[in-house]
């Protein structure tokens, strides 16, 4: 599947400047990320000693360095979220996946630990070099996504599947990802029951929607790409994963965002989306950038879909809305899953 077509968007981009800077080491804010870049604040040795030990675990969770590697933020936020862990790791134990999660304190990684076979990995310490790039006081699991995918990637996996936890995984989709070939990223689709043109009346409606918020408008969508479920692969998606990244904290250093405040420009979604427009615009890129098969991995919008379309079965389904623990029992009860008892 190629990337749905997007016409306006990047001259919606240049007015407003959602777009990436070409050279992300030269952007101001992206040279305190705890990723490469110039005149970073973070030292190599620094570096070093977190890639140093997270290697052992991607090397266990990519079979050697040989698989794509699952990474999943976790932050145990509400009292559903002990539950999401519980039925996440019942899942993965079922398809005999090793997912790296990525935490914020030595108790959040004791608690992941006990459920067989996550991974954890304690990311705490990123944290206060995000906060001083972003100016986020206690800066939450929200911002290490991409610099925790682009470290997996730079620890030694081939690929990495960037996954949040509210998802329900019915079959093992490694072998769907090694048969993409040689492709930077595919991601999910963003609302799978809607129209995915995006058409000139839609960047209307983000810009007043950007203004009714007073927010600014790259931070409020305009693509059908999803960040819950992303697959990025080697060097030059590694390189795609650091330009989100760097776009990220531009986006919350940009006019009217208001540090700290949720709903602003803090969420992970809207600079991957222009990240990987931008990316994938370009006319070498362009053929490595990919869809992924939206029957094969689902969104809450289809819930009342049957388990098989065309003969394909969902890899997952990512209940993202206000009500997911009632959703996913209610598809793993549906379909008679042993992780719902």
């Amino acid at each position: 599947w190629r990337l749905p077509p997007t016409p306006l968007a990047a001259e919606f981009g240049m007015r407003h400047g959602c777009l990436p800077i070409p050279d992300a080491e030269q952007e101001p804010v992206s040279r305190s990320l705890p990723i490469p870049a110039a005149d970073v604040t973070i030292s190599a040795h620094e570096q070093g000693d977190f890639i140093r030990e997270l290697e052992p675990v991607v090397a266990e969770a990519s079979a050697n360095f040989s698989l794509p590697v699952v990474a999943t933020m976790f932050e145990p936020r509400e009292e559903q979220s002990q539950w999401l862990l519980k039925q996440f790791a019942c899942h993965m134990r079922r398809i005999k996946m090793k997912p790296v999660l990525f935490v914020l304190s030595a108790e959040h990684k004791a608690l992941v630990a006990a459920h067989h076979p996550l991974l954890a990995v304690d990311a705490s310490a990123l944290t206060y070099k995000i906060e001083a790039a972003t100016g986020i006081p206690e800066a939450g699991i929200d911002l290490l996504k991409w610099p925790a995918a682009w470290a997996v990637l730079q620890a030694g996996a081939p690929s990495v599947f960037v996954s949040d936890a509210d998802i329900l995984w019915l079959q093992d989709p490694r072998p769907y990802f090694l048969a993409l070939g040689d492709v930077d990223v595919a991601v999910s689709l963003d609302s799978q029951d809607d129209n995915l043109m995006t058409s000139e009346g839609s960047w209307k409606e983000v810009e007043q929607i950007a203004k009714a918020e007073q927010v600014p408008a790259c931070c409020r969508g305009g693509f059908p790409y999803n960040a819950g479920q992303v697959f990025f692969r080697g060097s030059r998606g590694k390189e795609l994963v650091r330009k989100i990244a760097a776009t990220h904290w531009r986006f919350l250093a940009l006019p009217g965002v208001m540090p700290g405040v949720d709903g602003t420009c803090t969420e992970d979604q809207n600079p991957m989306q222009w990240a990987i427009f931008d990316h994938c615009s370009q006319q070498a890129h362009g053929d490595r950038c990919r869809i992924l098969d939206p029957r094969l991995f689902r969104d809450a919008s289809s819930g009342e879909l049957p388990k098989s379309i065309s003969g394909a079965e969902p890899f997952s389904i990512h209940e993202d809305t206000d009500d997911k623990e009632q959703r996913l029992l209610r598809a793993m009860r549906t379909w008679h899953d042993v992780c719902s008892d």
